[in-house]
């Protein structure tokens, strides 16, 4: 403990509990000292002088000494002397300082500690004061009886504490305020675990959320919160949420697929009527390509022979034009024809029929110009 390290400043600090303390102490030495039983021994403090009570400077080297574990004094025999009731104080005080301390020092002991006198009782002291620390893991208490016999024996602490005007540390005055807060957030940490409605994630993050804006111990609203995550019943509330919501993914993600595959059978019914339509747009094309070979070889056709009336030509010769266009446009049409059908069965014959037919159609040009001109 770094206050215990310089003793002045030590006993300038606690300089108000230390004389209450020693106030109790005279109060009590002065109710006992006459009775009959109770007859003293001589006793000698520190200074060597032979002494009736223990005074303010003693008292004070008895505190420090019991603290830094250097306390060496000892009742034996049951005898009952001045030092008893100041040693039973000395050690009240100890209990307070380590009541006090604990919260300065932001301890979160599990279970939380609790300090009384252990060595000097005595039956004329009826009531040993305990001080009890308030608990903030609210998330070990499993039912309201136990919280509820915790913050009565807290209240007794401060009651004492009032009574006798000691001062606590800046942490320790939140007692009062914050065990009203947590008795309040205790009741609805029981309504939340006991509750058979699902309660969301957003729910217990709010909660979790009050408890840190309300208590005004804020380093100790942390233990509060891990003390309720740390309790099975709360953490279920959590694992349900989170199953439910995972049940809601996994169906999302199964319709999600569904989408996706329809979306994929669309694709690739588009893709379908795409090449279909690309190759009824090639078959277009190819048509207009043939008839318009067939136009021009009629224009041809139509041309020549209205050149060749005023010429001096044999009626053989035209012949032979004329008929040399017709084959030449019956071809190229058979031959297109064959093409736009793309049979793949009948197109290697149609093609072989063509050129066959080329050929005869060659010869038979050949056979009727020999026949007429020759």
């Amino acid at each position: 403990m770094e206050l215990l390290k310089d003793k002045n400043l030590f006993f300038k600090e606690e300089e108000e509990n230390i004389n209450q303390f020693y106030n109790m102490y005279q109060k009590k030495q002065k109710e006992i000292e006459n009775t009959a039983r109770n007859t003293f021994q001589n006793s000698i403090g520190p200074s060597g002088i032979q002494i009736n009570i223990v005074n303010i400077d003693d008292f004070k080297e008895y505190i420090y000494s019991w603290l830094t574990g250097t306390f060496t004094h000892s009742i034996t025999n049951g005898i009952i002397s001045p030092f008893y009731y100041a040693f039973y104080y000395v050690e009240l005080y100890a209990c307070f300082f380590y009541f006090n301390y604990y919260y300065q020092s932001h301890y979160n002991f599990i279970p939380v500690p609790s300090y009384s006198p252990n060595y000097y009782k005595n039956p004329v002291i009826s009531e040993v004061p305990i001080f009890y620390l308030l608990d903030y893991n609210i998330g070990y208490y499993f039912n309201k009886i136990s919280w509820k016999d915790h913050c009565k024996n807290v209240k007794k602490t401060l009651t004492f504490i009032k009574e006798n005007s000691l001062v606590l540390s800046e942490e320790g005055k939140y007692i009062e305020n914050d065990m009203e807060i947590l008795t309040g957030l205790f009741h609805k940490f029981m309504e939340i675990i006991n509750s058979s409605n699902k309660v969301t994630v957003d729910e217990l993050q709010n909660f979790e959320k009050e408890i840190t804006e309300k208590l005004e111990n804020k380093e100790y609203a942390s233990y509060t919160i891990n003390s309720l995550k740390r309790n099975v019943s709360y953490l279920d509330k959590y694992f349900l949420y989170i199953i439910d919501k995972n049940k809601n993914i996994e169906q999302n993600i199964e319709n999600l697929l569904t989408k996706n595959k329809n979306v994929e059978e669309e694709i690739k019914t588009l893709s379908e009527e795409n090449k279909t339509l690309s190759e009824e747009n090639k078959k277009t094309k190819d048509f207009y390509l043939t008839v318009s070979g067939s136009v021009m070889a009629l224009i041809s056709l139509v041309t020549g022979n209205i050149s060749l009336v005023n010429k001096d030509i044999a009626v053989q010769h035209i012949f032979i034009f004329n008929g040399s266009i017709l084959v030449a446009i019956l071809i190229f049409s058979y031959l297109f024809f064959s093409l736009y059908t793309k049979d793949t069965k009948t197109y290697p014959k149609k093609f072989i029929d063509t050129v066959g037919l080329t050929i005869i159609g060659f010869f038979i040009s050949l056979l009727i110009y020999f026949l007429w001109i020759v």
